[in-house]
């Protein structure tokens, strides 16, 4: 994979791979990382070796690891056991697989990368997975259930247009930025995996289009989604499932985000201001205060500043953790 060094607004920079990996290994079975572990005791306890656990999540010893995060495991691993221990009593759960889903959430071509945990504005943390694609491509509910909550964009929204999806086990999952919503769905509309449910865009705090995604098991707190959507991957699927209707939703009049997101650039003007600076990195045109210097572009077209959300902005994330996912009274805190 090629790399290259990204200079966002403020001087941050952060060194990134100009193609996205194309070679990784299902995800057959996972498990969630808890608090204490590290590569080498998953492996012990998975009964595989470190470099087949490595291979599985393209990792290395140098790659961290979070409590709560999910990693994959080989097909022919064990899945391990935590134990706790509390005043007079130990405890055995056995830790399954987070989630499964039934569908890759948006439509070719698109690409992602494993940025859970990444540090964001103001000491956030990243918690989910941003799949980068062209706006106006297809997205899809990846688990069968309920359409739970639904956002409109408005002035100040982190996550723009987005969605919950709330499958029969609690599970949930949140998409963020979408430029519009399929029509005939709402709040409290029964759909099933691989449904159109709306378009690729970058409303809300985004620098150029992609899908912000996140899974709340049994809608509790958000694991790492990245090893559970290349379960599935569909990044080099274009062709769209069968729908319900028997038919794709007409596409909106317009995926375009208003001029006011493009610092008064036309779309096109916005995405050839990263295609120059990507050929040059001393070639930011003036007025371009959201990349300084590099970009990234994959062999699709996409192209995308290293960090797919507006320097110096907080990053968009689904609701605060909680038991239930939210459908209404007090608004949930934005990540």
């Amino acid at each position: 994979m090629a790399a290259a060094l990204i200079v966002f607004a403020g001087g941050t920079s952060a060194v990134v791979g100009t193609e996205p990996a194309s070679a990784a290994p299902a995800c057959a079975k996972a498990y969630q990382v808890v608090k204490g572990d590290s590569w080498f005791s998953i492996a012990k306890k998975s009964s595989v070796s470190q470099t087949a656990l490595y291979q599985a999540n393209q990792a290395s010893a140098a790659s961290p690891l979070y409590p709560g995060g999910s990693v994959c495991l080989p097909d022919t691993a064990t899945v391990p056991t935590t134990t706790t221990t509390v005043p007079g009593a130990t405890t055995t759960t056995t830790i399954a697989p987070a989630v499964t889903l039934a569908a890759f959430p948006a439509q070719g071509p698109c690409w992602y990368t494993d940025t859970w945990q990444a540090p964001r504005g103001g000491g956030r943390l990243h918690e989910g997975v941003d799949i980068i694609a062209k706006a106006g491509q297809f997205i899809y509910a990846a688990i069968d259930g309920t359409l739970t909550r639904q956002q409109l964009d408005r002035a100040g929204s982190l996550s723009g247009n987005a969605w919950w999806l709330t499958g029969a086990d609690g599970t949930y999952v949140f998409y963020a930025h979408l430029s519009a919503f399929a029509p005939d769905l709402a709040v409290g509309s029964k759909v099933v995996a691989g449904q159109v449910i709306g378009w690729i865009g970058r409303t809300g705090n985004a620098a150029g289009p992609h899908l912000h995604f996140e899974v709340h098991p049994k809608g509790g707190a958000p694991v790492n989604p990245t090893p559970i959507v290349r379960a599935v991957d569909g990044c080099t699927i274009k062709e769209p499932p069968p729908q319900p209707s028997g038919s794709v939703p007409p596409a909106p009049a317009s995926t375009l985000p208003p001029a006011s997101q493009t610092g008064g650039k036309s779309i096109s003007l916005a995405i050839a201001d990263l295609v120059d600076v990507a050929r040059d990195p001393m070639a930011g045109r003036a007025g371009n205060s959201r990349v300084t210097a590099g970009a990234m572009q994959d062999n699709s077209g996409i192209v995308m500043a290293a960090n797919p959300h507006r320097a110096g902005g907080r990053p968009p994330h689904g609701p605060r953790a909680g038991p239930t996912p939210p459908t209404g009274g007090r608004r949930a805190r934005r990540r």
